[in-house]
């Protein structure tokens, strides 16, 4: 067994009351909020530099990070046909507020080519609809 394979299973054993009975009491240098992809890679980047780091997230660690780890700020136009207007709605918001309050700095516009293709789904017309509602 490797050495990460041994913290990795001690802290599998440890329950989330013990995890968050540590928090209270011990001291870190970093705290990283969120699990996913990204938090988990900045977590490991710190505890690799001599950090002591919590790692925090609502649910459990790497749940909900499949769909969220493009770097793509998107305000999710596949969900568009699904009809999930909510979700669309909410996720444009999110991505507006990042694009001009508060990462105006990383959130950058680019261009996307969408192809066409005569006889497959969706044709030019319900993609330049879903587009339009889109923006």
């Amino acid at each position: 067994m490797q050495p990460d394979e041994v913290s990795l299973s001690a802290a599998n054993e440890i329950s989330r009351s013990e995890q968050l009975s540590r928090l209270r009491t011990e001291d870190f240098d970093l705290a990283v909020i969120g699990g996913g992809i990204n938090g988990a890679a900045i977590a490991r980047d710190a505890a690799m530099r001599g950090s002591r780091v919590a790692l925090v997230d609502r649910g459990d660690f790497a749940g909900e990070t499949s769909s969220r780890s493009s770097k793509l700020i998107h305000g999710g136009l596949r969900y568009l046909p699904q009809g999930q207007l909510r979700l669309v709605h909410s996720a444009l918001r999110e991505r507006e507020r990042l694009r001009h309050l508060t990462a105006p700095h990383l959130v950058h516009p680019i261009r996307l080519l969408f192809p066409c293709y005569r006889g497959r789904e969706p044709g030019k017309f319900l993609l330049w609809a879903g587009l339009a509602l889109y923006d």
